[in-house]
């Protein structure tokens, strides 16, 4: 962060690490490496005093540079970036105490009824279905006592994890009130993907990452009673995935909806109108020149201060927030996540991904009709395929895309 033009920051500037103060990194060829922490800047040795669990001390933080920044008439920009959920998973023992027992039924009950809850919201349609499950998932019913037990758990942890985050999110909400400058502060919240369901073997093969898995299975505790716990090292995992987002097809790290559409919402004291939900597609490349727009900042070009920077390629969504009618053109947008590719246009969507999650083809589907990509129309419509493609194999010269040899579990 401090290299990119922030005065005050704290960070982990890796993927991920323990939640808790022992500086254990989620991921490090030899057991002696600690997770990669820095202040303004500056690599840290030891965590400050005070750090308890990550979400606890990042909005601590926050707090501290906002009440620095204080009387001063100038604006501010903060982000903060939460670890949690991120692997491994880890809570507080009384914030897991909290979600004990809620979650006995198992996955395959929790997603028939946050279907029906999105449905009773009209957050999607009342045709939508459950997803396909992925080929790592496996039906409640044929588990283990002992398999269903330890799913319940990582699943209250990962409840807690969830909970944790809101509650000091609403610490800081709390803060702005208190300060007095509520009123005058917009507050956007987003997730950066779908939900986490990779399993070990998947994040980290013995057969890519001999040392990194090795240092993992050596440095943690993976029985039942650790789990949540500091020294533990527990994953989402793909069932629990498909329930937390049971219209949506996969996970995270792949260009389905279940990997890339996300909770999102904005505040602005401003806006007159009545709380709204605005269905237009929103792309995270949009952020940017709605930030600006709202900061009154004309994004310099192609260079500033001596140095090339990138032009922003997302549209400002201020309008959207404002009543105003979304574009009547389809939209394109294309992405490569690992060696998987889509391109979208309007209600299509067109996916490249390897087997067993794809074909090794295109594949062609209409989400207007089928959110859970199901239904496979390349045979159908050929023209729209190529059409796509060509939008593609555009957006690839435009950003030097290289497809890599092995396409990882991420």
């Amino acid at each position: 962060p401090a290299n990119r033009g922030f005065e005050r920051s704290f960070a982990l500037d890796s993927g991920g690490a323990s939640h808790f103060a022992d500086m254990r990194p989620a991921y490090a060829p030899t057991p002696d490496v600690k997770a990669n922490y820095s202040e303004d800047g500056i690599k840290l040795d030891a965590l400050p005093e005070g750090f308890e669990y990550s979400s606890q001390y990042y909005v601590d933080r926050m707090i501290e540079y906002l009440q620095d920044h204080g009387d001063s008439e100038q604006p501010f920009f903060a982000y903060l970036s939460f670890t949690a959920p991120h692997w491994p998973l880890q809570a507080p023992d009384e914030a897991i105490a909290r979600h004990k027992g809620r979650y006995d039924a198992g996955y395959d009950v929790l997603a028939a009824t946050r279907l029906q809850r999105l449905k009773d919201l009209d957050l999607i349609p009342d045709s939508a279905v459950r997803s396909g499950r992925s080929p790592k998932e496996t039906p409640w019913g044929e588990l283990d006592d002992d398999q269903k037990r330890s799913e319940i758990r990582a699943m209250e942890v990962y409840a807690a994890m969830i909970d944790e985050v809101d509650r000091h999110t609403g610490r800081l909400l709390d803060y702005l009130e208190a300060s007095g400058v509520a009123d005058n502060t917009v507050v956007m919240f987003m997730s950066d993907n779908g939900p986490e369901g990779h399993d070990l073997d998947e994040t980290w093969p013995m057969e890519a990452y001999p040392d990194i898995r090795r240092t993992i299975d050596t440095t943690h505790d993976f029985s039942y009673d650790a789990m949540g716990r500091p020294g533990s090292y527990v994953l989402y995992g793909p069932n629990w995935a498909n329930a937390g987002s049971p219209p949506y097809r996969l996970h995270k790290a792949f260009p389905t909806e279940g990997g890339t559409r996300v909770a999102a919402f904005l505040y602005d004291p401003k806006l007159t109108e009545k709380p709204s939900i605005v269905a237009d597609f929103v792309y995270v490349t949009d952020v940017v020149p709605t930030i600006l727009e709202y900061a009154g900042v004309a994004h310099p070009g192609p260079t500033y201060q001596g140095r090339s920077i990138e032009t922003p390629t997302g549209i400002s969504f201020m309008p959207l927030l404002h009543g105003a009618p979304g574009s009547t053109e389809p939209r394109v947008t294309g992405a490569e996540l690992f060696g998987k590719r889509v391109v979208r246009s309007g209600s299509w969507k067109l996916v490249h991904m390897p087997e067993p999650y794809g074909s090794n083809d295109w594949q062609l589907f209409n989400l207007a009709e089928d959110l859970g990509e199901s239904n496979d129309l390349a045979a159908d419509y050929p023209a729209k395929v190529e059409e796509l493609k060509a939008h593609w194999e555009a957006y690839a010269r435009e950003n030097n895309v290289i497809i890599p040899d092995w396409v990882s579990g991420y």
